[in-house]
C-alpha cells in the first residue's frame, strides 16, 4: 500500500518497458500500488493501485450450447437460448471470483460482431436470428470489477432451416376437403339431372 515501504520491481522486461510480478511477490486481497521513478522524478497516482483478484483475466467459458426457443409467426426469424459453463479454473462457486460474460455473434464469415449486454448469468437469449442463415457465437468473461476481458471461447454455430408450420397445414387441409366436397356435389347434381331426363 502507499503507506508501506516501496520495493524494487522483481523482474524488468526492458524491451516492452514492463515490470513482472509473479505469485512469489503477490497475494490475493492485498492492495498493491505502483510508482515510476526516473532521474529526480517520481510518478505516482492512486489510480495505479490494484488487487490481484481484480486484474485476473479469466479463462474462456466452456461447454457452449444452444436451444431453439421459438420461431416467429411469419416463419422468417427465430430466438435461441445460449448457455455455457464458467471457466473451470475460475473459483466462482466459493465466490472468490465474480465473473460477468459478454456474448458476441455474427452471421458466418461476416466481419462485424454484435455484442449483447454484459451479464453475470451463464445463459442468455439471442433474438431475431434469420431462418436459413448460419450464425457464429462466442463468449468471453472478465472479473466484474475490472475492465479487461479474457480470451474468447471456441465458437459454436447456429442455423435453423425452414420448418413446416403446423398452423399453415390446417388451411391447406380445409381447401382440399372443400374442393373434394365441391366436386362430389357437382357430380351428384349431374347424376340427378340425368336421371330426371
Amino acid at each position: 500500500s502507499p503507506s508501506s515501504e516501496w520495493k524494487e520491481c522483481p523482474e524488468y522486461i526492458h524491451d516492452n518497458r514492463e515490470c513482472f510480478f509473479d505469485s512469489n511477490h503477490t497475494s490475493v486481497w492485498i492492495p498493491y500500488c505502483v510508482q515510476l521513478r526516473g532521474q529526480n522524478i517520481t510518478y505516482f497516482n492512486e489510480d495505479d493501485c490494484f488487487t490481484v483478484e481484480n486484474i485476473v483475466r479469466p479463462d474462456p467459458p466452456v461447454s457452449l450450447n444452444w436451444t431453439l426457443l421459438k420461431i416467429s409467426p411469419s416463419g422468417l426469424s427465430y430466438d435461441v437460448l445460449v448457455n455455457w459453463e464458467p471457466p473451470p479454473s475460475a473459483d466462482v462457486g466459493v465466490g472468490w471470483m465474480r465473473i460477468e460474460y459478454e456474448i458476441q455473434y455474427r452471421e458466418r464469415n461476416a466481419t462485424n460482431w454484435k455484442a449483447l449486454e454484459k451479464q453475470p448469468h451463464t445463459k442468455q437469449t439471442i433474438y431475431g436470428l434469420q431462418i436459413g442463415k448460419e450464425y457464429e457465437v462466442h463468449i468471453r468473461s472478465r472479473m466484474q470489477a475490472f475492465v479487461k476481458f479474457g480470451e474468447f471461447s471456441d465458437s459454436i454455430f447456429i442455423e435453423v432451416t425452414e420448418i413446416p408450420n403446423r398452423h399453415g397445414l390446417v388451411p391447406f387441409t380445409l381447401v382440399v376437403i372443400f374442393g373434394i366436397v365441391g366436386v362430389l356435389i357437382v357430380i351428384l347434381l349431374i347424376v340427378i339431372s340425368w336421371q330426371q331426363r
